[in-house]
């Protein structure tokens, strides 16, 4: 039969061995909680668009409820072969005002852009999306590579890279490209399209405080 002290004693040095772990575990959960509540500032707004391109004479942008997330819309274009080489690569890009407190930083972690694509056999097609920030130096970018036969829509989601970050302050533009793009085949009757913007392009946020 066990003795009731010697029971006693070693749940007491359980328990005093097991403290520091949910101490430290509350911890944890208390930071992972504020930083949830902390990760976006308020209020952000989108105060300004002006867009202008080979394919695109306007857009316009609408911010997240949740501030995580921008969409940006604009009338379809298409890039297409045969014909004029002026056809073959069509963008456009659209300056986006975020109104946002000072002290915090922003940029662009992903992107999903929606489209169509009718390649021929051995014509070869491209969807590009990047941005850049006034202030910041670099441009991210991401590419979906598209090659004949191909006759059907395109969805891709891509994180941008490198990671560029807005200039600490109250607000900034974000630069956003949407392009377009086809490179003929040698075949005598070889076409392609690829159109983009039927659908609002979604650029995913990440914020951070300076």
């Amino acid at each position: 039969m066990s003795n009731p002290t010697k029971v006693q004693r070693r749940i007491s040095s359980v328990q005093t061995m097991a403290m520091p772990f949910f101490l430290l575990l509350a911890i944890l959960l208390h930071a992972a909680v504020r930083g949830n509540a902390q990760g976006v500032p308020r209020p952000v707004r989108i105060t300004a668009v002006v867009a202008a391109g080979t394919g695109c004479r306007a857009a316009t942008a609408r911010l997240s409820p949740g501030g995580r997330s921008f969409n940006v819309s604009f009338r379809a274009f298409r890039a297409s072969t045969p014909g004029s080489p002026v056809n073959r690569r069509k963008n456009c890009q659209a300056a986006v005002a975020l109104s946002y407190p000072a002290g915090w930083q922003v940029s662009v972690s992903s992107v999903t852009a929606r489209g169509a694509a009718r390649l021929s056999r051995g014509v070869q097609g491209a969807a590009a999306v990047g941005y850049y920030v006034s202030g910041s130096a670099g441009t991210a970018r991401a590419l979906r590579n598209i090659v004949g036969p191909y006759n059907r829509w395109y969805t891709f989601t891509s994180r941008l890279s490198p990671v560029i970050f807005t200039p600490c302050g109250a607000g900034a533009n974000i630069n956003v490209n949407v392009e377009v793009r086809v490179v003929p085949g040698r075949a005598a009757r070889a076409s392609g399209v690829v159109s983009i913007g039927r659908s609002p392009t979604t650029f995913a946020l990440t914020w951070k405080k300076c």
